[in-house]
Formats: structure tokens, sequence, C-alpha cells
């Protein structure tokens, strides 16, 4: 990892737009907040089973906040990594000839998963305020499926890029 090149990858718009949807998400998980803690009475269902349905409740609204904290977490994380991929670990030898096609495909890759676990907290957030509120009875039995897809489709996407020098880049 030491003769690694260090290369900073550039801003493509696809990024810039990810980056846009991973702050909305983050916008959506707080607002989210602020509005359960007007709105919810002081009965909160904190963790949803396999089913979608709440299964575990707390008479204690500041679990409200523990999303929001976690996806600025997450967020201000996954900015600040992305951009050291050099030291990264990667399913091919970096050479000087691959570093920067392997080092925008893991960016990516990151810009990617923030979005996506960004929004998915953020749907997560609402339909906890929506339960607590007898508004939704949880999640909904699609829900982790689905986002269990959607991330580990992303990953596999990205690992074939990674693996296929012929792969195109947007």
């Amino acid at each position: 990892m030491s003769q690694r090149p260090v290369l900073s990858v550039p801003r493509s718009s696809q990024i810039v737009i990810l980056d846009l949807i991973a702050i909305a998400g983050l916008v959506a998980l707080w607002a989210a907040a602020v509005y359960g803690w007007t709105q919810v009475p002081l009965r909160l269902p904190i963790h949803f089973g396999l089913d979608g349905h709440p299964d575990v409740w707390s008479n204690n609204r500041n679990w409200l906040w523990l999303l929001p904290c976690l996806g600025t977490v997450h967020l201000i994380t996954f900015t600040i990594v992305r951009h050291f991929p050099h030291t990264f670990n990667y399913p091919v030898a970096i050479t000087a000839e691959n570093a920067a096609y392997q080092y925008t495909i893991a960016v990516k890759l990151i810009t990617w998963l923030q979005a996506e676990i960004l929004l998915g907290l953020a749907y997560i957030q609402w339909q906890m305020v929506q339960a607590a509120l007898e508004q939704a009875i949880g999640l909904g039995v699609w829900f982790i499926p689905l986002f269990l897809l959607v991330i580990l489709g992303t990953s596999g996407y990205w690992l074939r890029a990674a693996l296929t020098t012929s792969f195109h880049l947007q």
C-alpha cells in the first residue's frame, strides 16, 4: 500500500448529485426528528422486527435523535474517508496504470452507499414517527429485503467494475 499512487478523484456530476441526495436524506432525518418531537406521544417504536412491525417501544422521545446523529456521523465519515482511496482494500493489485480507475470506482461505491444509507435511515425515522402517531404499522415487510438488495446490488455492481478492466465509468 505504501507504493500506491496518491491521486485525487475528480467530482463528477454523478458524485455531486449523489452528495445532494445524501444531504437531502440527512435533512429529512433531522426534519422527521423535529416533527416527531413536537407530535408524537411518549410511546415511540425503537425497533422493528423482520416483518417490519415495531417490536420494541420506549417511553423516551430522546430516541428520535439517534438516527439523525448517526446519519450525521455517517455523512461526515464517508465524505472524509472517500478522499483517501489509496488507503482502501481492493480486489486487484493497485498499480500506476490502474490507480485512477480503481480509485474512481471506490469513491463512486462509497458515494452511492452514502446516499442509499441516508435515504434508508430517513425512511426508518419517518416510519418511527408515523407508527408512534398510529398512522402506519411499521416499515413494511418489503423494506429490509429491498434495502439489503439495494446495498448488496450496489456493492456487487462496483465490485464487478473493479474486476473488469473494460468497464465504462460515467
